[in-house]
Protein backbone atom coordinates (compact mmCIF):
# COMPACT_ATOMS: atom_id res chain seq x y z
CA UNK A 1 0.00 0.00 0.00
CA UNK A 2 1.46 3.62 -1.08
CA UNK A 3 1.55 6.13 2.34
CA UNK A 4 2.56 8.82 -0.21
CA UNK A 5 6.10 8.92 1.20
CA UNK A 6 9.01 9.05 -1.16
CA UNK A 7 10.35 5.73 -1.91
CA UNK A 8 14.20 5.47 -0.82
CA UNK A 9 16.22 5.05 -3.85
CA UNK A 10 19.75 5.86 -2.16
CA UNK A 11 21.85 3.21 0.19
CA UNK A 12 24.95 4.96 2.20
CA UNK A 13 26.99 2.36 3.93
CA UNK A 14 30.70 2.02 5.18
CA UNK A 15 32.56 -1.13 4.05
CA UNK A 16 35.82 -3.25 3.40
CA UNK A 17 36.32 -4.47 0.15
CA UNK A 18 38.96 -7.89 -0.27
CA UNK A 19 41.63 -7.01 -3.09
CA UNK A 20 40.87 -8.84 -6.85
CA UNK A 21 42.85 -11.56 -6.32
CA UNK A 22 40.07 -12.58 -3.07
CA UNK A 23 37.55 -11.86 -4.43
CA UNK A 24 38.42 -14.27 -7.47
CA UNK A 25 38.60 -17.51 -4.53
CA UNK A 26 34.97 -15.90 -3.44
CA UNK A 27 33.64 -16.09 -6.66
CA UNK A 28 34.67 -19.39 -7.30
CA UNK A 29 33.42 -20.52 -3.56
CA UNK A 30 30.18 -18.78 -5.01
CA UNK A 31 30.21 -20.75 -7.98
CA UNK A 32 30.64 -24.54 -6.62
CA UNK A 33 27.79 -23.65 -3.89
CA UNK A 34 25.77 -23.00 -6.14
CA UNK A 35 26.50 -25.98 -8.40
CA UNK A 36 27.16 -28.60 -5.61
CA UNK A 37 23.42 -27.43 -3.64
CA UNK A 38 21.58 -26.32 -6.88
CA UNK A 39 21.12 -22.23 -5.52
CA UNK A 40 19.41 -20.21 -7.99
CA UNK A 41 18.81 -17.19 -6.32
CA UNK A 42 20.41 -14.02 -7.28
CA UNK A 43 24.33 -14.16 -6.52
CA UNK A 44 26.05 -11.29 -5.34
CA UNK A 45 28.15 -9.55 -8.39
CA UNK A 46 32.53 -10.36 -7.66
CA UNK A 47 32.87 -6.12 -8.48
CA UNK A 48 30.40 -5.64 -5.00
CA UNK A 49 31.53 -8.26 -2.56
CA UNK A 50 32.37 -6.77 0.82
CA UNK A 51 32.22 -6.78 4.71
CA UNK A 52 29.88 -3.74 5.78
CA UNK A 53 31.42 -1.63 8.62
CA UNK A 54 28.75 0.43 9.21
CA UNK A 55 25.16 0.98 7.65
CA UNK A 56 24.48 4.85 7.18
CA UNK A 57 20.93 4.26 5.67
CA UNK A 58 18.22 4.48 2.76
CA UNK A 59 17.48 8.22 1.19
CA UNK A 60 15.07 9.62 -1.45
CA UNK A 61 18.08 10.99 -3.22
CA UNK A 62 21.32 11.31 -2.74
CA UNK A 63 22.08 13.46 0.86
CA UNK A 64 25.41 15.90 -0.39
CA UNK A 65 25.11 17.50 2.63
CA UNK A 66 25.54 14.61 5.05
CA UNK A 67 28.00 12.65 2.25
CA UNK A 68 30.40 15.99 2.83
CA UNK A 69 29.98 15.55 6.95
CA UNK A 70 30.21 11.53 6.84
CA UNK A 71 33.62 12.06 4.21
CA UNK A 72 34.76 15.01 7.01
CA UNK A 73 34.13 11.78 9.86
CA UNK A 74 36.16 9.55 7.60
CA UNK A 75 39.20 11.44 7.36
CA UNK A 76 39.48 11.82 11.37
CA UNK A 77 39.55 8.06 11.86
CA UNK A 78 42.89 6.31 12.23
CA UNK A 79 42.22 2.38 10.75
CA UNK A 80 44.74 -0.25 11.34
CA UNK A 81 45.66 -2.29 8.49
CA UNK A 82 43.14 -5.63 9.34
CA UNK A 83 44.42 -8.98 8.59
CA UNK A 84 40.88 -11.14 7.95
CA UNK A 85 39.85 -14.82 7.49
CA UNK A 86 36.56 -15.55 6.40
CA UNK A 87 36.36 -19.11 7.42
CA UNK A 88 32.40 -20.14 8.02
CA UNK A 89 29.46 -20.12 6.23
CA UNK A 90 25.77 -19.99 6.70
CA UNK A 91 22.57 -19.05 5.52
CA UNK A 92 20.86 -15.93 7.46
CA UNK A 93 17.06 -17.30 8.31
CA UNK A 94 16.02 -14.85 10.87
CA UNK A 95 13.00 -13.15 10.29
CA UNK A 96 13.10 -14.51 6.38
CA UNK A 97 11.04 -17.10 4.96
CA UNK A 98 12.72 -17.12 1.31
CA UNK A 99 15.35 -15.18 -0.14
CA UNK A 100 17.79 -15.80 2.80
CA UNK A 101 20.95 -14.49 2.34
CA UNK A 102 24.03 -16.71 2.07
CA UNK A 103 27.10 -15.59 3.88
CA UNK A 104 30.51 -15.88 4.55
CA UNK A 105 31.92 -14.62 8.41
CA UNK A 106 34.62 -13.72 9.19
CA UNK A 107 36.44 -15.61 12.26
CA UNK A 108 39.36 -15.09 13.31
CA UNK A 109 41.42 -12.00 14.68
CA UNK A 110 38.43 -9.69 14.95
CA UNK A 111 39.30 -7.30 17.90
CA UNK A 112 41.17 -5.11 15.53
CA UNK A 113 38.20 -4.97 13.11
CA UNK A 114 35.89 -4.45 16.35
CA UNK A 115 37.61 -1.75 17.60
CA UNK A 116 37.46 -0.01 14.30
CA UNK A 117 34.04 -0.79 13.51
CA UNK A 118 33.21 0.77 17.47
CA UNK A 119 35.26 3.89 16.56
CA UNK A 120 33.75 4.37 13.04
CA UNK A 121 30.13 3.94 14.69
CA UNK A 122 31.38 6.75 17.45
CA UNK A 123 32.59 8.98 14.70
CA UNK A 124 28.95 9.12 12.91
CA UNK A 125 27.06 9.17 16.47
CA UNK A 126 28.84 12.40 16.70
CA UNK A 127 27.54 13.94 13.65
CA UNK A 128 23.84 12.94 14.90
CA UNK A 129 23.36 9.37 13.27
CA UNK A 130 21.46 6.72 15.60
CA UNK A 131 23.96 3.95 17.07
CA UNK A 132 24.12 1.18 15.02
CA UNK A 133 21.41 -1.10 15.47
CA UNK A 134 21.25 -5.14 16.18
CA UNK A 135 25.43 -5.63 16.79
CA UNK A 136 27.95 -6.16 14.43
CA UNK A 137 28.57 -9.71 12.65
CA UNK A 138 31.40 -9.49 9.80
CA UNK A 139 29.99 -11.27 6.99
CA UNK A 140 30.46 -11.02 3.24
CA UNK A 141 27.21 -11.88 1.52
CA UNK A 142 27.39 -14.50 -2.06
CA UNK A 143 23.97 -14.11 -2.81
CA UNK A 144 20.46 -14.68 -1.54
CA UNK A 145 18.33 -18.31 -2.34
CA UNK A 146 15.18 -19.58 -0.86
CA UNK A 147 17.73 -23.09 0.34
CA UNK A 148 19.18 -22.44 3.36
CA UNK A 149 23.02 -23.77 3.88
CA UNK A 150 23.41 -24.56 7.21
CA UNK A 151 26.39 -23.15 8.86
CA UNK A 152 29.59 -24.94 8.10
CA UNK A 153 33.32 -24.25 8.17
CA UNK A 154 35.64 -23.40 5.13
CA UNK A 155 39.18 -23.07 3.88
CA UNK A 156 39.83 -19.95 5.70
CA UNK A 157 40.12 -17.06 2.98
CA UNK A 158 42.25 -14.63 4.08
CA UNK A 159 42.68 -10.87 2.80
CA UNK A 160 44.31 -7.49 4.61
CA UNK A 161 42.28 -4.84 4.27
CA UNK A 162 44.17 -1.59 3.63
CA UNK A 163 41.43 0.76 3.31
CA UNK A 164 37.68 1.62 3.87
CA UNK A 165 35.09 2.80 1.61
CA UNK A 166 32.05 5.15 1.76
CA UNK A 167 29.52 3.09 -0.82
CA UNK A 168 26.38 4.76 -2.51
CA UNK A 169 24.10 2.37 -3.77
CA UNK A 170 21.63 2.77 -6.15
CA UNK A 171 18.75 0.38 -4.64
CA UNK A 172 17.11 -1.96 -7.12
CA UNK A 173 19.96 -1.61 -9.63
CA UNK A 174 22.95 -2.99 -8.73
CA UNK A 175 24.96 -0.64 -9.02
CA UNK A 176 27.73 0.51 -6.44
CA UNK A 177 29.82 3.66 -6.47
CA UNK A 178 32.27 4.63 -4.05
CA UNK A 179 32.31 8.33 -2.89
CA UNK A 180 35.03 7.62 -0.43
CA UNK A 181 38.29 5.85 0.32
CA UNK A 182 40.64 5.99 3.28
CA UNK A 183 43.65 4.23 3.57
CA UNK A 184 44.85 2.49 6.85
CA UNK A 185 47.54 3.76 8.40
CA UNK A 186 51.54 2.75 7.50
CA UNK A 187 50.32 1.65 3.64
CA UNK A 188 51.70 4.81 1.85
CA UNK A 189 48.38 6.50 1.00
CA UNK A 190 46.47 9.85 1.92
CA UNK A 191 45.51 9.54 5.39
CA UNK A 192 44.02 11.02 7.81
CA UNK A 193 42.13 14.20 6.44
CA UNK A 194 42.76 13.02 2.93
CA UNK A 195 39.51 11.32 0.55
CA UNK A 196 41.34 9.41 -2.33
CA UNK A 197 37.89 9.70 -4.13
CA UNK A 198 35.58 11.31 -7.06
CA UNK A 199 33.33 13.97 -6.32
CA UNK A 200 29.95 12.44 -4.93
CA UNK A 201 27.62 11.80 -7.87
CA UNK A 202 31.16 10.45 -9.80
CA UNK A 203 32.88 7.51 -8.35
CA UNK A 204 33.54 3.82 -9.75
CA UNK A 205 29.44 2.46 -10.87
CA UNK A 206 29.20 -1.37 -11.33
CA UNK A 207 27.59 -2.67 -14.48
CA UNK A 208 23.66 -3.44 -14.07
Amino acid sequence: MDDGKPHPTDRLFFALRPDAATCERIAALQQALRAEHGLRGRASRPEHFHLTLRMVGDFSGLPLALVEALCAQAGLLHMPALELALDRLQSFTQRRHRNFPLVLLAGESLAPLRAFQAELDQALIAIGLAPAAGGFTPHLTLGYDDHALAPQPIAPLRWRADEFLLIHSLIGRRSHRVLGRWSAVGVGLPHPGERSSAPPGAGSQGAN
